[in-house]
C-alpha cells in the first residue's frame, strides 16, 4: 500500500454460486518474450470463462494462463491470485 494514495472502496454482494478473484498487478504485467503484457482485457476474457467452476480451479487456470503465456521471459513482478465463493448461508 502507498501512503496518501486515493483509495476508492466498495461493496459487492455475492450471491450463492458467485466467485469473487483478486490479483495482483504482476497478473496482468507479466510480459512475453516480445515484452507485450498480459493485460486485463486477458484476464477478464479468461474469469468471464469461468464463471461457475470452483475456485481452485479459477486460481489454476490463472496461473497456467499467464505461465504460457510468458514463457521464455523473465518473470518481473509477484503473481498472487486469490479466488473464493460465496455458497450461501447465514450472514
Amino acid at each position: 500500500m502507498l501512503e496518501d494514495y486515493p483509495y476508492e472502496s466498495a461493496e459487492q454482494w455475492l450471491a450463492p454460486g458467485h466467485t469473487l478473484c483478486l490479483v495482483t498487478d504482476g497478473v496482468t504485467e507479466a510480459m512475453n518474450a516480445k515484452g507485450e503484457l498480459y493485460g486485463a482485457g486477458r484476464l477478464s476474457a479468461l474469469l468471464a470463462g469461468l464463471a461457475t467452476v470452483d475456485p481452485a480451479r479459477v486460481v489454476s487456470e490463472i496461473e497456467t494462463s499467464v505461465a504460457e503465456y510468458a514463457r521464455g521471459a523473465e518473470p518481473a513482478d509477484d503473481l498472487t491470485v486469490l479466488a473464493v465463493q460465496w455458497r450461501g448461508g447465514d450472514a
